[in-house]
């Protein structure tokens, strides 16, 4: 196994300087604090949404499928003008948005799959997950996982082929991505050619709880074997980056 040293490289002090601070209300530290919290992530992903809503050059439609626990709301994202015709060259995408589990909403980070809806004829999914405090663990991966049935289930009626269904997910949707592979393995369902695990948050650790499951932190996960290829993606700087070069060493 490849050797890795958890020595931090020190921040750029005068690129720092460029850089504005991050806003408080973008950590919710209390319940008290989610009110602003989400409002915070409100502001960051409503142009988003208007954005990928008006492009001329993809159909969003909204879907509801039914939960574990009461009905989900899916946006798909398809090319108008797909510039090949062979459903067999397609790409489906499931995107988990990040938002630190407790904020954020399906379109938080779809820029990225936006653009590869237009650049590769790709079909993505979107998911509205539930969030905690209100609906904890296992709620949120539920419903990331029911999504994936959904879109497996339905990859003739949405344009992809199945065996080019990949998951993306960003932070809090990198942990979930990696959580609903597992799930997916562990129960024989539908089979993801790939993940895709940007900045995620894969380890609780930190906290000090026991009895944790593997599926609420993947990190924990003592076998890892029977899972599609990865790409995880984290800098150098990132809160998340021991746990996220961990989890691709083993």
């Amino acid at each position: 196994m490849a050797t890795y040293t958890t020595q931090r490289p020190p921040y750029d002090t005068e690129l720092m300087s460029f850089i504005p601070p991050v806003p408080e209300i973008a950590f919710a530290h209390t319940k008290q604090d989610l009110v602003q919290h989400r409002q915070f992530f409100g502001l960051v992903t409503d142009p988003n949404r208007e954005r990928i809503i008006s492009d001329p050059d993809i159909t969003v439609t909204e879907r509801i499928i039914p939960g574990a626990r009461g009905d989900i709301t899916l946006s798909v994202l398809t090319p108008k003008k797909p510039k090949g015709s062979r459903i067999d060259r397609q790409s489906g995408i499931l995107h988990l948005h990040s938002g630190g589990l407790t904020a954020g909403n399906r379109f938080t980070g779809a820029e990225l799959v936006w653009e590869w809806v237009k650049e590769l004829d790709a079909v993505a999914v979107l998911v509205e997950y539930r969030q905690p405090p209100e609906h904890p663990f296992p709620a949120p991966l539920e419903d990331c996982y029911a999504s994936l049935l959904w879109m497996a289930e339905h990859a003739d009626e949405l344009g992809f082929n199945c065996e080019l269904l990949m998951i993306e997910g960003q932070s809090a949707g990198g942990g979930l991505a990696a959580a609903t592979v597992l799930m997916a393995r562990d129960k024989d369902g539908p089979k993801v050619c790939a993940q895709l695990l940007c900045t995620p948050m894969l380890d609780d650790r930190l906290l000090r709880q026991e009895g944790v499951s593997h599926l609420a932190a993947p990190a924990r996960a003592t076998d890892l074997s029977g899972l599609p290829p990865a790409y995880i993606d984290v800098s150098s700087a990132e809160p998340f980056r021991d746990e996220a070069v961990a989890y691709a060493l083993a």
